[in-house]
């Protein structure tokens, strides 16, 4: 890791700190700093000694998070307007991932709706072949991390966040995202992405993109692969995960009834005896495949 190890009482100190400083000398601009610490609109889903991944329910979060995708951007010479916002809804999830300093990663999931996914002003032809054969589609978008903080367990974090709210809470079995050529490498070895476009210019960010897809489906086999250990699974984000039984305690935080099926006999037992009856209102429903 990157980030100093600090105690999450340090963490909320240090962005309290932040939000009293006027900004000059400052390491980060003035937005890129917590501000709604205090208002009780924290949603912490996954804390670490150094770091915690929150959903950004604000709209003072979700404006840090436009001035790190500004900042990072345009480090990289993607020409991407600054927004005071970014865009949400009850189609849209945005996650956050916040250190001593501040915020440092965002990662939004947007849901497939009539409206579509940014992804279809591209590639609309490609995505309507999944979704031709039945897939439910959705995508990763917005995603930004500092370069000096980009340690591959937040961005495991980040990702595992997103796929739980895509799988488990909104069904999806399709997952798509738009990345610069010079990225697929990452994607592919890390979390197992395919290519599903070929390079066209995106015109959000003036830079190439290419489309890469993901089934959703075998997350669990490249997890349990990562965690099997080898030398070919170095590069694997899916080794960071947490558990099967951890994740399933973090679905319950989010509202979503575990999937026993899951689980191998012994954890189907206690999940069984630790729901009772509500173990009756489980979905049962698989995602359609393609």
């Amino acid at each position: 890791m990157y980030i100093q190890r600090r105690s999450r009482n340090d963490v909320e100190a240090a962005l309290r700190e932040s939000d009293q400083d006027s900004g000059e000398g400052s390491a980060i601009p003035e937005l890129y700093h917590e501000r709604d610490l205090e208002s009780g609109a924290e949603e912490i889903l996954i804390e670490r000694d150094d770091f915690f991944i929150r959903l950004a329910t604000t709209h003072g979060q979700r404006r840090q998070g436009s001035v790190l995708i500004h900042r990072m951007y345009s480090w990289r010479g993607y020409a991407w307007e600054m927004r005071d916002d970014l865009p949400h809804g009850p189609n849209q999830v945005t996650l956050q991932s916040c250190g001593p300093e501040g915020v440092f990663g965002t990662l939004s999931l947007r849901v497939d709706t009539r409206h579509g996914l940014l992804a279809d002003e591209l590639y609309r032809s490609e995505i309507d072949e999944y979704r031709a054969r039945g897939a439910s589609v959705c995508e990763m978008t917005w995603f930004a991390v500092d370069r000096d903080y980009g340690a591959r367990e937040v961005i495991a974090c980040l990702f595992q966040l997103i796929y739980l709210y895509a799988r488990r809470m909104h069904k999806r079995s399709d997952l798509f995202i738009e990345v610069n050529p010079r990225h697929v490498t990452f994607y592919e070895q890390g979390l197992g992405f395919r290519a599903a476009g070929g390079p066209k210019t995106c015109p959000r960010v003036g830079a190439p993109a290419v489309l890469l897809h993901l089934d959703l489906d075998q997350v669990d086999a490249r997890r349990d692969a990562a965690r099997d250990g080898g030398s070919s699974m170095y590069r694997s984000l899916y080794q960071f995960f947490l558990s099967k039984h951890e994740e399933e305690g973090l679905c319950r935080r989010l509202g979503v009834m575990p999937d026993v099926r899951r689980f191998g006999p012994a954890l189907r037992d206690e999940a069984k005896e630790m729901l009772g009856d509500r173990l009756g209102d489980c979905s049962w429903t698989e995602p359609r495949r393609v």
